[in-house]
């Protein structure tokens, strides 16, 4: 994929410009875009019954906030809106301490 592609995928999925993001700043966007969709997707497959092949729910929450909305905010317009999200997945992270695994990730 180019450099270009990768910037209008970003984009769509973001509903903002990259604008003047550089191409390693646009790899970045989308890989943290890439990050969150993998891991939205694993924390549905809490919701069934096979579990075993599932990464620990930790792991899950330190790759949403490390290499998923740490980096989008890492730059870009919309850094504001993104750490209030970033504060709610932390409140949902703390809210969720303790509790099974399929109630950790119906929080996240």
């Amino acid at each position: 994929m180019t450099t270009r592609q990768t910037t209008g995928n970003c984009e769509k999925i973001s509903g903002g410009s990259l604008g003047e993001a550089t191409d390693t700043e646009a790899r970045g966007y989308a890989n943290a875009i890439a990050t969150i969709l993998y891991d939205v997707h694993i924390l549905d497959d809490y919701s069934t019954v096979n579990l075993s092949a599932l990464p620990s729910i930790e792991s899950i929450e330190h790759d949403l906030m490390e290499n998923g909305f740490s980096r989008l905010i890492a730059g870009g317009e919309k850094i504001r809106k993104l750490e209030e999200i970033g504060s709610e997945l932390r409140a949902s992270i703390c809210a969720g301490r303790g509790r099974i695994n399929s109630k950790r990730a119906e929080l996240l």
